[in-house]
């Protein structure tokens, strides 16, 4: 992504360099030029020339910086600097030449670090005649003192206040306009809508107080306590990794079970994050400390069986790097990734079970297994070890996808290009690649690669009208069935008959469950399985086959077992176009004398790629806790339904995808007991937008609108989101949007914020202010014409928060405002009469 970069130099004493170029300038009869840009100070009415325009800067930065560097086009040296920005939100007007510029650099106040960006077309902007002209601000977030992200986001609503404040008579005397790769309307829309009258001002209403709840927010959204978990290949042990609170820092554990003896062993505790697990043989277990591709170390706890007991020591790996895999018919052994002194690739083969042979082991060179290729990054090996596949960079520094053996690798994907293909894994001989595609099928089929000709080559999973969700493989890396959704659950077909038996039979136990086999032992004998549904948080059993048990061995969410969920329930309805669409409705399990609930229309976010489910969702048991139906719709666009599905959501945003939701309603209402009369349409990203433009295309219909983190300008989307940062980004907002500059008036009438009049109800609005997705900008605008209407909404403001809802404090803010909204607009189902 083009908004990530790296420090590429520290600035130096540049004086002699400056003077050799004076030197060379005047050889060639040439001189620099002057300052292109002229500040326009508060007060000030400049007098423009012919070829000049007004220029609005904006840089919202987390850190000091020294200065941030504009360029024209075409013109050399033509560039000047905006100097000593503080911390925050920092803007200043310009009188410049009108002409195409680009952004060049920002240097930091800190450590003297400069980020060139000036060769990127995405930091390009035009600066027309005659008009107050804003490229959107600069956004620059420090991750450290080598590091940070910097993109550009259009916040013209607030470029324009500030305008109103420091330069009034100017903001009256000029039209304002967007200039960055998109037009943006709204200007020329809010002065029209504002004119004549006084600033309408950002008010908000008060959030309504919340009441006794049913359940602590803090229970349900409590992270999983269990995290991952293995069986052991002799089937007689279980290692999961737990976490845990203490002292108000959550820790990493591992625990031993012994399923025979039901007793718990804690082998081992860390502050630091355990990001994988596996077993090295039936008596050593293997553990990454840090995170997923930066670990911190590597630890082995082996064990030794005796008659007085079982003995653990533990291992530690004396140098930091990745394990790529368990040698299964080598106990004990893995193969090993890490990075020399030197900078390069090493992948050794370790015996983990002596720590003296380990100190001693200096991964020397010559001993390393990948052989045969440069640039490599990542190895991936097959079920006998053997290292038949890489990733690598090619002579231009794209990712590429190479195989081979024996130290002889072709390449046979460019991860830079558009790939019909995606690969998963392996074949257990390492010859054939195992991946996904839709090109040319009716879904996502599980198919097979064969590198040596760069062809699929056969089907190996096919559902017609459904979608592949992953392969199934067994401890040997042997391929042997396929997962998918069937009304809202995931099963697992299998290959072989007596599989598939099994997952008959455990399918029967657990009915209107998803049930998952996670593993099995060396003989097949046990089997490690996953159990969850929409009133049940994910529990783990172990199956014996022989016996026809199952034992409960880890819960996911053990605080909450004792309590009683609402179940969802699979619906179907036909869209207005004969489409045929699936939705879940949970019917509360409190308030049973209350004969019609409540109902909040709940969509997914997206659109299209992303789906609901029959898993355990702690914002729908909350709202169904507090009394109230929700209806979860996996309108056209959504995951696991086929391509022709997928596709149609492309162009449906606003429209076909709400007449969507809407015969998902109409079904619910004639086939359940709801209040039709009290309902509320609520959502987050998409669905934040799907429930204010339901709210206007079905003007009665609801009693409030609620929008977390939602879309409320089409057009802005392409200029203040992340997904509008590249070329390709925009090309694919394009395919599935719409091209604004070709298509604004369709963009306008399905944006809820140039339809505000229509917004008549109760809204209330939740946002992150640093929120990459959906610039904090789509609620700026939503407030101020809402206040203009005369109807100021309640907002929740989550100043340090992205996208999605991460912090405790904000997530108990949302939560305990929703409880406040849906009870004084729907009425509180839970009240004693």
């Amino acid at each position: 992504m083009s908004e990530y970069f790296t420090c590429l130099r520290r600035v130096g004493h540049r004086g002699m360099i400056a003077a050799v170029l004076l030197i060379a300038l005047s050889f060639l009869g040439a001189s620099p030029t002057h300052a292109i840009m002229r500040r326009i100070e508060p007060g000030e009415m400049p007098k423009l020339d012919a070829d000049e325009a007004l220029l609005v800067i904006g840089v919202d930065t987390d850190v000091d910086i020294t200065s941030v560097r504009v360029a024209r086009n075409g013109v050399n040296f033509d560039t000047s600097s905006l100097r000593a920005l503080d911390k925050g939100r920092n803007a200043q007007l310009f009188a410049v030449p009108v002409g195409s510029y680009r952004w060049s650099s920002i240097r930091l106040r800190r450590g003297n670090l400069r980020f060139n960006v000036r060769r990127d077309e995405n930091y390009t902007f035009e600066v027309r005649p005659g008009r107050i002209n804003y490229p959107g601000d600069m956004v620059y977030r420090g991750a450290n003192v080598w590091w940070g992200k910097l993109h550009f986001a259009n916040r013209g609503l607030r470029a324009m206040d500030w305008m109103q404040a420091q330069h009034p008579a100017i903001f009256r005397e000029y039209a304002f306009e967007y200039t960055g790769h998109y037009p943006d309307p709204f200007p020329a829309f809010y002065r029209e809508a504002a004119a004549g009258g006084e600033q309408a001002g950002d008010r908000t209403a008060p959030t309504p107080p919340r009441g006794e709840l049913p359940i602590a927010i803090e229970q349900l959204w409590r992270p999983g306590q269990l995290q991952m978990i293995e069986l052991s290949p002799a089937g007689d042990l279980v290692a999961e990794v737990v976490t845990f609170e203490r002292d108000k820092k959550w820790r990493w554990a591992i625990d031993l079970i012994d399923l025979k003896t039901e007793k718990i062993v804690r082998l081992y505790e860390s502050p630091k994050k355990i990001s994988r697990l596996d077993w090295a043989g039936g008596r050593s277990l293997v553990m990454s400390i840090g995170n997923d591709y930066e670990p911190d170390a590597l630890i082995a706890a082996n064990m030794t069986d005796t008659a007085d007991g079982r003995t653990y020591e533990t291992v530690v790996v004396p140098r930091i790097g990745l394990m790529l895999q368990v040698l299964r018919d080598q106990p004990g052994h893995i193969l090993f990734e890490s990075v020399s002194s030197s900078g390069m690739l090493q992948v050794h083969r370790l015996d983990i079970r002596n720590q003296a042979a380990l100190k001693k082991f200096d991964f020397p060179a010559g001993a390393r297994l990948n052989k045969g290729l440069k640039n490599d990054l990542h190895w991936y090996a097959d079920g006998r070890g053997r290292l038949r596949m890489a990733i690598a960079l090619d002579k231009d520094g794209d990712r590429v996808l190479m195989h081979g053996v024996d130290g002889t690798f072709k390449q046979v994907m460019s991860f830079s290009e558009d790939n019909d293909f995606r690969p998963v894994a392996l074949s257990a001989d390492g010859d054939l690649i195992y991946g996904t595609t839709d090109k040319d099928r009716d879904q996502r089929d599980l198919v097979e690669f064969d590198p040596a000709t760069a062809k699929i080559t056969r089907t190996l999973f096919a559902m017609p009208g459904v979608d592949v969700e992953y392969p199934l493989f067994d401890d040997t890396g042997t391929l042997i069935g396929a997962s998918y959704y069937r009304d809202g659950l995931l099963v697992s077909d299998y290959f072989e008959k007596n599989d598939a038996n099994i997952a008959k039979r455990l399918r029967s136990a657990f009915p209107e469950k998803s049930v998952s086999i996670l593993q099995r032992d060396a003989a097949s004998r046990h089997f490690l399985i996953a159990v969850g549904g929409s009133d049940q948080p994910t529990n783990v059993y172990v199956f014996d086959r022989a016996a026809s048990r199952a034992q409960l061995v880890s819960e996911t969410m053990p605080w909450l077992a004792e309590r009683t969920f609402a179940p969802s329930h699979a619906l179907r309805a036909k869209s207005r176009d004969g489409l045929e669409i699936e939705a879940y409705l949970t019917l509360p399990v409190v308030g049973k004398d209350m004969a019609r609930p409540p109902l909040v229309v709940f969509p997914h976010g997206g659109p299209i790629g992303v789906r609901d489910s029959r898993f355990f969702d702690p914002e729908v048991q909350f709202l169904a806790s507090l009394g109230y139906a929700v209806l979860q719709v996996n309108f056209r666009g959504s995951e696991g339904f086929g391509t022709a599905f997928r596709k149609a959501g492309e162009r449906s945003y606003g429209s076909a995808i709400e007449d969507d939701i809407d015969a998902a309603l109409t079904a619910a209402l004639a086939q359940y007991p709801l209040d039709a009369t009290r309902m509320c349409a609520m959502g987050a990203s998409y669905g934040g937008y799907s429930a204010m433009v339901s709210a206007i295309r079905w003007p009665g219909r609801f009693r409030c609108a609620i929008s977390i983190s939602g879309v409320s300008d089409r057009a802005l989307f392409f200029t203040a989101s992340d997904a509008g940062r590249s070329k390709e980004g925009r090309e694919l907002l394009e395919q599935r949007i719409g091209n604004p500059k070709t298509e604004m008036d369709e963009m306008r009438e399905y944006s809820p914020l140039y339809r505000y009049k229509e917004l008549d109800l109760p809204v209330m609005l939740v946002h992150g202010g640093e929120d990459l997705r959906v610039d904090y900008e789509h609620t700026r605008r939503m407030l101020r014409m809402l206040n203009l209407a005369g109807r100021p909404p309640v907002l929740v403001e989550l100043a340090d928060e992205g996208h999605s809802i991460r912090g405790d404090d904000s997530r108990k803010l949302v939560w305990d405002g929703v409880a406040g909204f849906l009870r004084a607009h729907l009425g509180d189902p839970l009240a004693t009469k």
